[in-house]
């Protein structure tokens, strides 16, 4: 291969990865407008454990937005508003209404559960109790059994339970950030 053929090969590749740091960010930088970071994972993480420690609503506190479906912002965010089609990353802890027993939480696999919002990739009730969430904001969110995993609930395939049939549920949920962008390999909350 001709020499110049490699050096044009060469500063294409450049000018590509350049291009998509302008797309997608530079990594450990946030889009200043409240889009998703792309790096400092370590830092987001704890900062959500600062966060979502010990959240403490009381019930007067509560807003019903659907029948059984309550919400309470802790804080409230000074970033972008999610909304449908924007790709959401988010931290939370999940627990059991009837006797607060945690279930599952994002911040114990050290990464946020990222999605496409508007999009039924998340249980009902979690999706209708981000709505309208800031980048930055912290909400308390009650979701009765219909808006959740009915009758069902959710057991390992060896029949431990982990979610009782007709259990309502909490979560206390921090944004972490929006983006228009779509994300590969989306994870479902579980």
């Amino acid at each position: 291969m001709h020499p110049h053929v490699k050096t044009i090969i060469a500063v294409a590749l450049g000018i590509g990865v350049v291009a998509l740091f302008f797309w997608f960010g530079i990594p450990g930088t946030m889009d200043p407008s409240g889009g998703i970071p792309v790096g400092s994972m370590s830092q987001q993480l704890a900062e959500a454990q600062t966060k979502l420690t010990d959240v403490t609503v009381s019930a007067d506190s509560l807003s019903e937005i659907a029948p059984g479906l309550k919400v309470s912002d802790v804080v409230i965010g000074k970033g972008d508003v999610i909304v449908e089609g924007k790709t959401a990353a988010l931290h939370y802890v999940g627990k059991l209404a009837a006797d607060g027993t945690q279930f599952d939480s994002s911040l114990e696999r050290s990464q946020p559960l990222v999605f496409v919002f508007g999009q039924g990739q998340l249980i009902a009730g979690f999706e209708q109790g981000i709505a309208g969430m800031r980048v930055g904001g912290v909400r308390h969110i009650v979701i009765p059994a219909n808006l959740a995993y009915g009758t069902d609930g959710i057991a390992t395939p060896d029949g431990v339970v982990i979610i009782p049939p007709n259990a309502s549920l909490i979560f206390d949920v921090f944004l972490v950030g929006v983006d228009e962008m779509s994300v590969s390999g989306s994870v479902e909350a579980q």
